[in-house]
């Protein structure tokens, strides 16, 4: 989300709902790696994951407005992971078209 400004109320309510979901699901696989019971190799593309979504300019307004419902180990190594630079060159923009959407 690279400008979230031009999101409409509808728009912003569905970007929040679907992020949202996505950082529960990254804080459960999150307390697994911790636990030994997700493998470092899985949990990586998982971060890389993190970085790239809430790096953008619309996932860092996200997770601004929400960091503090989650755990605080999540909460500071999200924070730690998005100081450092995104390793992902995903771009769903040049993706949709690739695939004519």
């Amino acid at each position: 989300m690279d400008d979230p400004a031009q999101l409409d109320l509808d728009q912003a309510v569905q970007f929040y709902g679907v992020v949202s979901r996505m950082v529960f699901a990254w804080e459960g696989l999150y307390t697994l790696y911790h636990q030994n019971s997700l493998s470092e190799e899985r949990f990586e593309c998982e971060k890389v994951d993190i970085q790239t979504v809430l790096g953008s300019p619309g996932g860092r307004l996200f997770w601004a407005d929400i960091r503090v419902g989650w755990a605080k180990s999540f909460r500071d190594q999200v924070d730690e992971w998005l100081e450092t630079e995104v390793v992902s060159s995903f771009n769903p923009t040049s993706w949709s078209r690739d695939i004519g959407a």
